[in-house]
């Protein structure tokens, strides 16, 4: 799909019908579902996440959202939020924490938690180089 802007100026250039990327529409609609939908805040040192959906939106998908070196899918549902990590070092280990509570993000091995605010960081003794 193309994004584009029309002149809504009368008859000043009739043939001009506005810009055929307009990226900073673009630019505010994926904010939108990142930050909105997916709660996302980024931060030097984790990636914090609060999933949340509309009410009458049954599910997001995002698959390979980056982090330093690394790729997530992430996957909200009505009672759920799913987080998998796709590719990266794997002599790095990350991890999901919630009030205390850790699991481990182990390369394609998808971890299911309940709605709420967490954060994805690398695990403990580890440190982020870049």
């Amino acid at each position: 799909k193309q994004w584009y802007q029309r002149r809504v100026r009368g008859n000043e250039y009739p043939t001009y019908l506005g810009c055929t990327n307009f990226l900073t529409a673009i630019g505010g609609f994926l904010q939108s579902l990142l930050f909105g939908y997916l709660g996302l805040r980024v931060f030097e040192k984790k990636l914090q996440v609060k999933p949340f959906l509309l009410p009458k939106c049954t599910g997001v998908t995002y698959t390979g959202m980056q982090y330093c070196g690394e790729r997530f899918n992430f996957e909200v549902k009505k009672d759920k939020f799913t987080v998998c990590r796709t590719t990266g070092n794997a002599f790095q280990l990350w991890q999901i924490e919630k009030d205390g509570q850790k699991w481990p993000l182990v390369t394609n091995k998808p971890v299911s938690l309940d709605l709420g605010q967490y954060e994805i960081t690398m695990a403990d003794g580890y440190e982020l180089v870049y």
